[in-house]
């Protein structure tokens, strides 16, 4: 299934990994991934990413949303680094000029848990959100080779 994967910026996205088996947010009624905070209105749902494409930068292995400047993995090695904060969409260390960082995500999913990321995130003790942080970190370093 296609879905269209639009940043938010301000550390308001989803990040997004070829490979990564995960717990995704979708928007309910739209072909699209959930962005901004905890919300009752998106769906989680259990997935695996297959591919990653953008018509400007191509394939993509993944794109890392947890700092203020978000890094895009190209499948060529190279790694865009993006403003996420500032001047969310300008691109640091490369000469692009980017107007729609809109990206589409071929998603297997493999279960629709019926939960939103309100409902999940209550479930969690502060124990468990640490450990899941640290746990899908290590995951995206292996899956990106960094």
């Amino acid at each position: 299934m296609i879905m269209k994967w639009n940043p938010c910026w301000y550390g308001l996205d989803q990040s997004i990994i070829v490979g990564d088996t995960d717990l995704f947010y979708l928007q309910k009624e739209e072909h699209s991934f959930a962005n901004g905070a905890l919300s009752i209105e998106d769906e989680e749902v259990k997935a695996i990413i297959l591919q990653i494409t953008h018509p400007i930068l191509g394939q993509i292995k993944g794109v890392l949303t947890q700092e203020l400047d978000y890094s895009i993995f190209l499948d060529d090695g190279e790694i865009v680094i993006v403003n996420a904060e500032e001047e969310p969409g300008k691109v640091y260390n490369q000469h692009l000029n980017i107007n729609d960082w809109c990206m589409e995500v071929d998603l297997q999913i493999l279960k629709k848990t019926g939960l939103t990321s309100y409902e999940r995130i209550s479930q969690l003790t502060d124990f468990e959100k640490v450990e899941k942080k640290r746990m899908r970190e290590a995951k995206y370093r292996e899956l990106l080779g960094i």
